[in-house]
């Protein structure tokens, strides 16, 4: 038997290969995306002076993150279902948004005397809640994809980023 013939059946499995370890590629990038524009959001709030001028930065970043974490949502729905070591891929950028979130809302609730004083508290909190709707989706999105046997623990590794939410809907509560 030639060598190639050989080689041919293994050469099918590759792509199947590929394209599920492109999903758990896919699903860390956006979370990665999600991560680094929250913490570039939560590192504007110290920096601004409070003025009208600084928010245009401000509601482009929070845009931002929206979007990323919108976008990431479909790259979840879209993936394949996660092989356990995929998912501990996975578990570790979801680990590394959850130290992120709660120090970029604890700069948004610093920064809540700023938006009061431009009117901006409701504005604020609506963005918030919008925020958290797409985690909720996100979230729901990704631990889909994990084995049936790590969705407790994936719900698990969210609790921080849904309780540092909670906290900032709560700050900017009228």
């Amino acid at each position: 038997m030639k060598f190639s013939t050989l080689l041919a059946p293994l050469a099918l499995l590759i792509p199947a290969a590929t394209a599920d370890h492109a999903g758990e590629v896919a699903i860390e990038q956006a979370l990665i995306a999600v991560r680094d524009s929250t913490l570039k959001l939560g590192s504007m709030f110290p920096l601004w002076n409070g003025q009208y001028e600084g928010t245009k930065k401000i509601v482009n970043q929070t845009t931002a993150v929206l979007n990323n974490i919108r976008a990431g949502t479909a790259v979840a729905t879209a993936a394949a279902p996660l092989a356990i070591l995929e998912t501990l891929g996975v578990a570790q950028q979801v680990i590394l948004l959850a130290e992120a979130v709660p120090l970029a809302m604890q700069q948004l609730m610093d920064a809540r005397p700023k938006f009061a004083a431009l009117e901006l508290v409701p504005v604020i909190l609506m963005t918030v809640e919008l925020q958290k709707c797409a985690t909720r989706d996100m979230s729901a999105a990704i631990t889909a994809k994990v084995p049936a046997n790590l969705r407790d623990v994936a719900n698990t590794l969210v609790l921080p980023i849904n309780k540092a939410l909670d906290r900032a809907i709560a700050a900017y509560q009228p």
